[in-house]
């Protein structure tokens, strides 16, 4: 007979909680077959500048690059089993012109 484990004689030990941890990203959009492709990539606080200097280095398929980006914060608290997105910014597009087809 397989012995049975007494669950109540084993020692509690605490885990300790880790604070809780703030991410910021930057997630790029660029034109896709049916919908848009997305790249995201981690920096260090919601600087536009420095998400045009990284957009310049992301291709996607069939050599598309960006149209725009939006930053994104992902946070997690000690008790959190995993991180959730607590703020999102606009979208930051890049200078262009609108056309429209003649009528």
């Amino acid at each position: 007979m397989p012995k049975r484990l007494d669950i109540d004689a084993a020692p509690v030990t605490a885990v300790p909680v880790a604070d809780s941890v703030k991410v910021h990203f930057v997630r790029f959009y660029s034109p896709g077959t049916f919908v848009a492709e997305q790249t995201e990539k981690l920096i260090e606080s919601w600087d536009v500048e420095k998400a045009k200097e990284m957009a310049r280095n992301i291709k996607e398929r069939y050599g598309a690059c960006p149209y725009g980006f939006q930053f994104t914060t992902r946070e997690r608290s000690g008790t959190d089993l995993d991180s959730h997105e607590s703020a999102h910014s606009p979208m930051y597009f890049w200078a262009g012109r609108w056309k429209h087809w003649p009528k």
